[in-house]
């Protein structure tokens, strides 16, 4: 099981606990063209094969998060995973 640090709700899937997180920060994710932030690779995709600054046909390219905040108590260490 995978705990939210952020408001103690929990997750069977690593994947789930992830995507959740990003609901609780800041948009992290920046439109290099225009400027816009979203908090999901798929709304910045989509935003991206609509940006007017952006050049016809460009794809999405965003790293990994590197870090996600894990509750201890969770039963895994992260590290592991």
């Amino acid at each position: 099981m995978y705990g939210c640090a952020i408001c103690d709700k929990i997750f069977k899937q690593k994947d789930l606990l992830t995507q959740h997180i990003q609901m609780h920060g800041e948009p992290k994710l920046v439109c290099h063209h225009c400027g816009c932030k979203f908090k999901w690779r798929q709304s910045l995709g989509e935003h991206i094969k609509h940006c007017k600054y952006a050049p016809p046909g460009e794809k999405l390219v965003v790293p990994a998060l590197s870090k996600v905040p894990w509750k201890k108590n969770a039963g895994l260490n992260p590290d592991d995973l």
